[in-house]
């Protein structure tokens, strides 16, 4: 319970972080043609900004809406330009489908767009609070491509969801001088990977090429080796047996190495995931002495030593894009015990008489460990650093002792 109260907490603190807005290098162009370098900040919502924040180099931070600037370009390589444009705002939301019939609502705004591809014809992308919107230009034509849906109601039967693919039309007549293409046209969806091919393919059919060409969300995997060393302190907290919940166990030290894969989606790169796997150890000692009378005096030992085969599954979300990139986590690790000595040494003196106990301390104990972690870090390049905390549940396996082992990664690793 305490490992996942702490889980929890650890995720309302990233999303506390994740909810500041993100700073980037770049450059805004002004409507005179002039490019002016400085940060960039905008919130990082998966919505195309309203507005963005600049600020110039020995400057302040000034607001720029669609209507102040002609464009601007971010240091991770996306393009975004103002464009004032017809838009549909026909709602997408299911609750709207049966108030509606089969109708486009336009209207003129200033907006953002994301620059998908530049060419001969090219393709841009913006992402209001109810859905996406694509719009091509070629020459001085700027269009929206559109698409929406409603339901179409009979006088027997359930009313139907009928999609209308005008863009379809659209891309059919924009590009019928590529003949290669026409099928895919018909087949595509309205979505950025089947877009996106489709201008591209025509501007190399148009002999004009593309300049311009946003990666797409793929998944990169990215493998490499992480080392470093761990400080674990395990205590005894309930009702156990030879008071082991009154010894105070030494923080144990140890090297940890294994191998971590992280992927990470090349698009926006604000999120990835990484799964761990390595070696870990601890071995600590305690002693715990007592007087139960004048000639009779008690002195119990506690040794631990254990090793793990352990993995994490991490959440990471990078708060800059550019070296160095920083970055917080939070996960959950799970621990298999490869190595299991414990051991309990008791020494009673009465009467100056010494007898000497040892045993095993515990019998049965838990080999499948599971907790809780949160970090944080920086990347340089191909190098990373990260420091964490680890709560896991321990070795323990009674109802009425816990024995919560708290560590502390200190860890260096390298992708290939």
């Amino acid at each position: 319970m305490k490992v996942l109260l702490f889980t929890v907490l650890m995720i309302i603190c990233i999303s506390q972080v994740i909810a500041q807005e993100v700073s980037l290098n770049g450059f805004v162009i002004t409507h005179y043609g002039d490019s002016i370098k400085g940060m960039i900040s905008f919130p990082p919502k998966i919505s195309t900004p309203r507005q963005i924040k600049f600020r110039g180099e020995n400057s302040y931070w000034k607001d720029f809406s669609p209507v102040d600037i002609k464009s601007f370009d971010l240091a991770d390589g996306r393009k975004y330009e103002s464009r004032i444009t017809v838009v549909d705002v026909t709602p997408i939301a299911t609750e709207d489908y049966h108030y509606r019939l089969d109708t486009t609502i336009l209207m003129h705004d200033s907006i953002f767009v994301q620059v998908l591809v530049e060419g001969e014809i090219s393709l841009y992308e913006n992402i209001d609070s109810t859905k996406r919107h694509y719009f091509i230009s070629r020459d001085t034509i700027f269009r929206e491509l559109v698409f929406h849906q409603f339901m179409e109601h009979y006088l027997v039967g359930q009313p139907k969801l009928v999609a209308r693919r005008k863009y379809v039309g659209q891309l059919k007549f924009y590009l019928q001088d590529c003949r290669e293409i026409q099928q895919d046209i018909e087949r595509a969806a309205y979505t950025i990977n089947d877009l996106q091919p489709i201008i591209i393919a025509y501007n190399k059919c148009a002999g004009k090429g593309t300049t311009y060409i946003l990666p797409l969300n793929k998944i990169k995997f990215y493998l490499g080796p992480v080392i470093g060393f761990s400080l674990a302190k395990i205590s005894f907290k309930g009702t156990g047996s030879n008071d082991i919940e009154q010894a105070d166990f030494s923080t144990s030290v140890n090297p940890v190495f294994g191998i971590k894969v992280n992927a990470e989606v090349n698009k926006l790169n604000s999120f990835s995931a990484s799964a761990e796997l390595f070696y870990q150890a601890y071995q600590t000692t305690a002693s715990f002495s007592e007087t139960i009378s004048e000639n009779y005096h008690s002195t119990s030992n506690f040794e631990l030593d254990f090793a793990y085969l352990k993995g994490t599954l991490l959440l990471n979300y990078h708060l800059t894009k550019i070296s160095p990139r920083i970055f917080f986590n939070t996960g959950i690790s799970y621990g298999y015990a490869m190595r299991t000595f414990n051991e309990y040494v008791r020494t009673d003196v009465v009467l100056n008489q010494s007898y000497l106990l040892t045993e095993t301390l515990f019998e049965n104990f838990r080999h499948h460990e599971f907790g809780a972690l949160v970090g944080a870090g920086a990347a340089f390049g191909r190098i990373n650093a990260q420091a964490k905390y680890e709560l896991s549940n321990g070795i323990a396996s009674t109802e009425n002792l816990r024995s919560p082992v708290n560590r502390l990664y200190l860890l260096v690793g390298y992708i290939f």
